[in-house]
């Protein structure tokens, strides 16, 4: 009777200590001898099969799970402690209460998680921890102690005992392993006399017959696509075992075995083949050799309690060598079955014996590092479905064979390929940056590209991965009519073909723009044919801007691409462009003066919601003005590439490239300085606010028709005495709001802040005429909507005041200069440019005057129309941007003066009372602000573009608004007064909140 036996050599003999090395594995080895230390020597086969070189180029096996059929696992070894490393365990033989089987002799025991495996067999042979020392060759962990297995970061499935082998495979099979390892076979025929070891003891009928029961489990392997690797055998014979050599028999046993298996014979560690391995013999179309003599150094920490392992050597630790080293490639390759796990290992293995492949070595010793760079010959036609992987094969692939690309993803070849066979692109990507000799037909579907060399090309796909890149043809390049040329263009760079031998055009070319600094009116050569150029492509279809001209044109030799700047003007007004929102808002604001007076200024901060206008037809002034600039300057002979990303967008998308050219953040500063100017007259001519409102100034000219009351007089007398001539006041103020953009200008919303501290002195020159000083400081912000930008000032004011009054008539006058350090900062996304600075000093001179009649007193209340007129001049002086490197970049502006003249008429209405014997002063005022004269514009040019001048003009509020302010002074003592005031203006597209508190006294 033929037994089946695990082929080891020799008895083992456990050792109770062992010497460990400790060493782990480097994070970011930077070569191959950054492995090499004493777990890695441990196993003395990771050196001779090139292992090193593979951990080199990052692959370990992560990832990858080996079935392994064989007598068990020991558990306790600490090699397999982790949950990620022994993943389970299979015992065939169990009772249904889990108790395992006895053999009908000895004491063999087939152990998992503990169990040991050291007893006899069912033929009372002594076990060597077979399977254990199996799993560590293959998977044993790099932990700095014991031994490193080939594919040390794998996880590994046991099952067995090996006289339950089908069943094992089942369970295996069903655990969806990729590669199982079979260390085990037959060691004679049914013909016992003649004590043959090999395929050649049997024939197909009787090697059916002895594997009868195992051949649905093998047809089921096969349907999974799973690799399976078998061990010669330890005859010393010319041929494998059955098992490994089975394929021999696959077309009377009428079974594809030849494309999942590998039969793996033992060699020493000089490479030579031991003298009880079987040979490759008939099997060496698919069979290679592996390390087999394992010494008690090599398999160091597998027993029990990290114990050794005694000498011993076999065919059985050669092939989980082999199955390893599959883990490693199919880490490499997720995408490859077991047809191509095969054929890489095999003609990736190092040739040793005759040349070729010999019967004894098969075709040679399995090489790690070269395997897991691909395949190393194409010994047929082989069809590689990447499976939207994007892999690389590196070596120099030669052989009979072809290549069939199909499946999506890209397959990349860098190797000096030379196979005889024709290359197909059936599906996804074949990028050539190496080079190969043969024919290439691009399929429908089907994409070839990359830098380097081709055969003869026929293109009824694609060619262009869409980055630039140089590819050259050996010999003929043919495009049919179904055929596109994807030619990507990357700043200077641009694909290329260069073709050896003519170049025959049809089809389509479809131009790629990918972005970075291009050059206009510099020619691309798409194509340059050494045997001329025939015919031209019938379809061009491109992806540049709407404001580049792709001009491609033929001459005998070449294709050549030329980009052209196309006139902006032009294409703006041919586009829909979107709304900058100056439909009514919320939350916005008008700046400037309220209250009492008109107010200066426009703008600022406050939050709110913008109702969008409708898209509209007729593109904004301040984009056809930066448009026709650049129009012009190309007309002069000017350069314009440096813009070019403006010219690349869409033509719905040019205008907003536009608006980020006209640095309209500066009308924005210049909003910004009318506002705080405007502020600071509110501050001068606050009636309460500089303590003005003495007895004098509340005695009513129409008295006789409307005395004041005594107790009103006492009131009055009691807060301001007659012998008070002088006043000081201060305190802080603050304002934010917000201006709607302006489709027709193309103005873009800004909003205002400021904040600050104001102080004045006031002298009574007479009893009815009071004159006074104020200054003022703080900081001012602005932002632009769109992210157009953002502005600041450190804001300094001095100015001066008068008050005087006759009869029911008072008049106030005031005039104010503000100096305003002003920082600007913003970004031309467009350009990939951000730190864009300004710094200049801004001067406004502004004065207000204003008279208020008292007509009516209704229920101790003081009813006044009153009219004011404001003029502010804003003086910025001539500046350019510059970049973040200091470098200038961006507009260069014109010195102007931006002048805002305002009107308010409304009703002023106030009155007093006390408050816990206190006097409280209150006012409230509602008015009709109308502005004749906004200034928020600028002259500028691009600074690094000639005769490029053009105009901007800044978001302002609508002409009429409504004003409103209220606030009162609440006198603690004779001399001491607290006054607030809350102002704020409304209008159509703008609305501002403003507030301040002060402190004064009178002496």
């Amino acid at each position: 009777m033929c037994r089946r036996i695990p082929f080891g050599a020799g008895a083992v003999r456990v050792l109770s200590s062992v010497s460990l090395i400790a060493m782990a594995s480097p994070a970011s080895a930077q070569d191959a001898s950054a492995w090499i230390d004493g777990e890695y020597l441990a196993s003395k086969s990771l050196k001779q099969i090139n292992a090193a070189d593979a951990y080199q180029q990052g692959f370990t096996g992560k990832g990858v799970t080996i079935g392994i059929l064989d007598t068990g696992v020991d558990g306790r070894s600490p090699e397999f402690q982790s949950e990620t490393k022994f993943l389970g365990g299979f015992d065939a033989r169990k009772n249904a209460d889990g108790s395992y089987v006895v053999g009908p002799k000895g004491t063999y025991r087939f152990g998992f998680n503990g169990d040991t495996l050291l007893g006899k067999d069912e033929n009372g042979q002594e076990q060597n921890g077979h399977g254990t020392q199996a799993a560590g060759i293959a998977v044993a962990p790099r932990d700095g102690k014991g031994i490193q297995g080939v594919a040390f970061d794998s996880g590994f499935y046991m099952a067995g005992p090996l006289s339950e082998i089908a069943a094992g495979w089942e369970w295996l099979i069903d655990k969806n392993v990729p590669i199982i390892n079979n260390s085990f076979g037959n060691d004679c025929s049914k013909d016992t006399t003649k004590k043959t070891c090999d395929i050649r003891g049997f024939t197909a009928e009787q090697a059916a017959a002895r594997l009868e029961g195992e051949l649905p489990a093998i047809r089921n392997a096969l349907a999974k696509d799973i690799l399976m690797v078998f061990a010669n055998g330890n005859s010393g014979r010319d041929d494998p075992d059955v098992h490994a050599a089975l394929p021999y028999y696959q077309k009377q046993l009428q079974i594809d075995l030849l494309k999942n298996w590998i039969a793996v014979g033992a060699v020493d560690d000089k490479g030579v083949i031991t003298d009880y391995s079987n040979r490759c013999g008939l099997a060496a179309q698919w069979c290679l050799v592996a390390p087999g003599e394992v010494y008690s150094t090599s398999i160091v920490g597998l027993g029990a309690n990290g114990g050794a392992f005694g000498e011993t050597g076999g065919t059985s630790f050669a092939a989980p060598a082999v199955a390893g080293v599959a883990a490693l490639v199919k880490q490499a390759y997720p995408w490859f079955t077991a047809y191509d796990l095969q054929q890489t290992l095999l003609t990736t293995a190092t040739d040793i014996g005759a040349p070729g492949v010999d019967p004894v070595y098969g075709w040679g010793l399995v090489n790690a590092g070269k395997a897991v760079r691909g395949y190393g010959q194409f010994v047929t036609t082989v069809m590689l479905d990447t499976k939207g992987y994007t892999s690389t094969f590196s070596n120099d692939i030669n052989g009979a064979g072809g290549l069939i690309k199909t499946g999506a993803g890209t397959l990349i070849m860098t190797g000096r390929n030379t196979y005889a066979g024709q290359t197909s692109i059936e599906g996804g990507a074949l990028q050539i940056d190496g080079s190969i000799t043969s024919a290439v037909t691009v399929a429908q579907g089907g994409t070839l590209g990359g830098s380097g060399t081709v055969g003869p090309t026929l293109v009824i796909g694609t060619i262009g991965l869409g980055t630039p890149k140089t590819l050259t043809v050996g010999g003929e390049l043919v495009f049919e009519p179904e055929g596109t040329y994807l030619a990507s263009v990357k700043g200077a760079a641009a694909d290329r073909i260069n073709v050896m031998g003519p170049a025959t055009l049809n089809g389509t070319l479809k131009l790629v723009a990918l972005g970075g600094t291009y050059t206009f009116n510099t020619p691309y050569t798409l194509i340059a044919a050494a045997g001329g150029v025939n015919g031209t492509f019938a379809t061009q279809q491109s992806t540049f801007g709407a404001g580049v001209n792709t001009g491609v044109s033929y001459n005998a030799n070449a294709v050549l691409l030329t980009l052209r700047p196309k006139s902006l003007a032009t294409v703006v007004a041919s586009a829909p462009v979107p709304s900058k929102g100056s439909g009514s808002t919320s939350g916005g604001s008008t700046s400037g003066n309220t209250g009492g007076s008109t107010s200066g200024g426009s703008t600022s901060g406050g939050s709110g919601t913008t109702t969008p206008a409708a898209t509209t037809s007729k593109p904004p002034s301040d984009v056809v003005a930066v448009a026709k600039a650049l129009d012009r300057a190309v007309s002069d002979g000017t350069d314009t590439s440096r813009y070019f990303a403006l010219y690349n967008l869409d033509a719905d998308e040019i205008d907003e490239g536009l608006n980020q050219l006209t640095g309209e953040v500066h009308a924005g500063a210049i909003r910004l300085a009318t506002q705080v100017s405007g502020q600071f007259l509110d501050a001068m001519t606050d009636p309460f606010a500089s303590g003005r409102a003495t007895e004098a100034f509340l005695a009513f000219g129409y008295a006789p028709t409307a005395p004041v009351s005594e107790g009103r007089q006492a009131i009055e007398r009691a807060a301001a005495p007659a012998s008070a001539n002088y006043r000081i006041w201060g305190g802080p103020y603050g304002s934010t709001g917000r201006v709607a953009g302006n489709d027709a200008t193309g103005a873009s919303s800004v909003s205002v802040s400021s904040g600050g501290l104001v102080a004045g002195i006031d002298v009574r020159l007479a009893p009815n005429f009071i004159a006074g000083v104020a200054l003022g400081g703080g900081r001012a912000w602005t932002s632009m909507g769109g992210s157009l930008g953002s502005a600041s000032a450190d804001v300094f004011q001095v100015g001066s005041f008068v008050t005087a009054q006759a009869g029911a008539l008072t008049l106030t006058g005031a005039a104010g200069y503000s100096n305003l350090g002003i920082s600007t900062r913003r970004s031309i996304p467009i350009l990939d440019e951000t730190g864009i600075t300004a710094r200049y000093t801004a001067h406004v001179f502004s004065g207000r005057v204003e008279g208020r009649y008292e007509v009516a007193r209704i229920g101790g209340l003081g009813l006044s129309p009153f009219a004011s007129f404001q003029a502010q001049d804003v003086m910025t002086p001539s500046y350019a941007e510059k970049d973040s490197a200091g470098v200038p970049f961006g507009v260069a502006v014109a010195a102007r003066n931006n002048w805002t003249t305002r009107s308010v008429l409304g009703l002023d209405v106030r009155g007093s009372t006390t408050v816990g014997g206190m006097k409280l002063l209150g006012f409230a005022r509602a008015g009709w602000g109308h502005f004749f004269a906004q200034g928020a514009s600028y002259d500028a040019r691009l600074v690094d573009v000639a005769d490029s001048d053009f105009s901007v003009a800044g978001a302002v509020p609508v002409r009429d608004g409504l004003v409103v302010s209220t606030g009162f002074d609440l006198a603690f003592t004779s001399a001491t007064t607290i006054a607030v005031r809350f102002d704020t203006e409304q209008a159509k597209n703008a609305q501002n909140y403003a507030g301040s508190a002060r402190v004064k006294i009178a002496f």
